[in-house]
């Protein structure tokens, strides 16, 4: 899936404390851009039903996984690397009295056997930290029904050559990043048809900023704050330097 193992993420990026600062910024639940505001926006796309039955890639704690069960009574299979993700995310359903509707798992989707198909695969801004996206595409082929969706947002590239400060950030992080077109471009070339491909940084720059306000204006006065609200300032400079943008893609599975 990624460079990284769950290990890694466990013990840095998604350590338990790290996982609850992202919660600050993003809301309970969260940990992916705009939270459960843009998370709901998103999900009126794609024309979820009750009973149909849906994967959803990097789950996460769960936000989007309990969205989609509670307001649309969809079954839902989350599986992400992170066991603490998952540990938390599997605490939460309970909380919530979902348990009937969502199963969460641990691993790495390129490797689980899914023994299932689905009708929609969603994923939000999961598949950056994936280098193999042919394989990538390939899987989620095979786990969708004909007809099905495949809806995923994600972080983006400018066009054009990157700037040695971007690009040493990407390294750092061990990310994968295309511009919008080039997604476009592998999500065809994999089979797909009715492929939408939507550069929606304008709203992603709106989004930052907004969540920006949000942590400050909590005055927590700590060290991971200040640490977060660093972070955050240098990512909205690479946005308004069009280096850092987001994709909104959806995508039919031929049937």
């Amino acid at each position: 899936m990624t460079k990284f193992s769950s290990q890694y993420f466990d013990e840095q990026q998604y350590a338990q404390s790290g996982i609850a600062n992202y919660e600050l910024v993003y809301g309970r639940n969260f940990i992916s851009p705009g939270g459960k505001e843009t998370s709901a926006q998103f999900l009126r796309l794609l024309g979820l039903r009750s009973g149909i039955k849906v994967l959803d890639i990097g789950c996460g704690i769960g936000g989007c996984v309990f969205q989609i069960a509670a307001d649309y009574g969809a079954y839902v299979d989350g599986i992400d690397i992170s066991h603490n993700m998952i540990e938390i995310g599997s605490q939460r359903c309970k909380e919530q009295g979902l348990e009937d509707k969502v199963k969460l798992y641990q691993g790495d989707c390129l490797e689980r056997e899914y023994g299932t198909t689905y009708d929609v695969v969603h994923s939000r801004d999961v598949f950056l930290h994936i280098h193999e996206k042919p394989r990538l595409f390939s899987i989620i082929r095979n786990v969708l029904a004909p007809g099905g969706l495949l809806a995923f947002t994600d972080y983006c590239r400018g066009e054009g050559p990157l700037s040695t400060k971007f690009d040493t950030y990407v390294r750092q992080r061990e990310y994968c990043l295309h511009t919008v077109d080039e997604y476009r471009d592998l999500i065809e070339r994999a089979g797909f048809v009715d492929v939408k491909a939507e550069d929606k940084t304008g709203y992603f720059l709106e989004i930052n900023r907004r969540e920006l306000n949000r942590l400050a204006a909590r005055n927590l006065n700590t060290e991971e704050a200040d640490d977060l609200m660093r972070g955050w300032r240098a990512k909205i400079l690479r946005i308004q330097d069009g280096e850092q943008r987001w994709g909104w893609f959806l995508a039919r599975n031929p049937g």
